[in-house]
């Protein structure tokens, strides 16, 4: 259940392309300039191509994501597919009168999944997860706030040895527990991500004979995040289990509202050099004068 939720997570913050916004936001298509109507988010593998096209080798589509927004920037509809792996998702949303999202249903090949939220205000309280691939995964968190009304933490009810807990500073995720592993996010003052290091979860009796968990001290992997002067992703250093690798991404194309659509990604697997083109089919609503 939690991956499913970690893969949404992600889809919407790429679908926002709102990197450090609060929580709720992500289902928004802030981050993109313009009254973004839908975007088409094609990646193919490029390697042996050139960029005006390939002469003997096609490239191979390895995903394509789509998302439909709302004339007032709410993120309507979701899907991505990946045609390595064969992995395949659909995601509906809904909101109430107030713009508030009510209910997200997910489907995948095997299973659906639906997330129905509770307010305080415009504030989420908690949100239950249901799935149909087993009668007991059900699942409900609880969003705890500060004073001022920012995000503090997301916590999965009940009682659990490594329980799943969110933290968030000002509004912006800073950690995430899940049991299994532990990541810690840096940030500068605006909220963008800087940094990120993932830990392995341990677990015993302690001497009291109480059950503990703790992260361990050294990372297993560790990504810096490097930007562009107009703030669009320029490199990701990477060290994942003491090797080195650096994915690097230049800029193409944008369009007349200052959103890139299309990009070159370079980044190293298995000793190779891998060369991904992605395209970016954005459609915009008529602005009204």
């Amino acid at each position: 259940m939690k991956k499913i939720l970690l893969l949404c997570a992600t889809l919407l913050v790429f679908a926002a392309g709102a990197r450090g916004q609060e929580w709720i936001a992500t289902t928004t298509s802030k981050g993109l300039k313009g009254p973004v109507r839908s975007m088409h988010w094609i990646v193919v593998d490029s390697s042996t191509c050139k960029w005006q096209g390939c002469v003997q080798d096609p490239p191979t589509l390895i995903e394509s994501m789509y998302w439909v927004f709302s004339p007032d920037g709410l993120l309507l509809e979701a899907s991505s597919h990946n045609s390595r792996n064969g992995a395949a998702m659909s995601e509906s949303w809904h909101y109430d009168k107030r713009r508030r999202p009510t209910q997200v249903l997910q489907m995948w090949a095997d299973r659906a999944v639906c997330w129905e939220f509770r307010y305080d205000g415009n504030r989420v309280r908690s949100y239950t997860v249901y799935s149909d691939d087993s009668d007991d995964d059900t699942v409900i968190y609880r969003c705890d706030y500060d004073r001022k009304g920012h995000l503090l933490s997301v916590t999965e009810e009940g009682e659990h040895a490594c329980p799943y807990v969110d933290l968030y500073t000002d509004g912006f995720l800073v950690e995430i527990n899940n049991g299994t592993w532990h990541v810690v996010f840096v940030r500068d003052g605006r909220g963008e991500l800087l940094k990120d290091s993932t830990y392995n979860i341990e677990s015993d009796f302690d001497e009291h004979g109480e059950w503990k968990c703790w992260p361990r001290d050294t990372a297993i992997e560790t990504n810096e995040y490097f930007y562009t002067p107009n703030g669009d992703l320029a490199e990701i250093h990477k060290v994942e289990y003491g090797k080195k690798g650096v994915t690097t991404y230049r800029y193409l194309e944008y369009d007349s509202y200052g959103n890139w659509t299309r990009r070159k990604v370079l980044y190293l697997r298995d000793n190779e050099n891998v060369v991904c083109d992605e395209i970016r089919l954005i459609i915009y609503y008529k602005e009204t004068q």
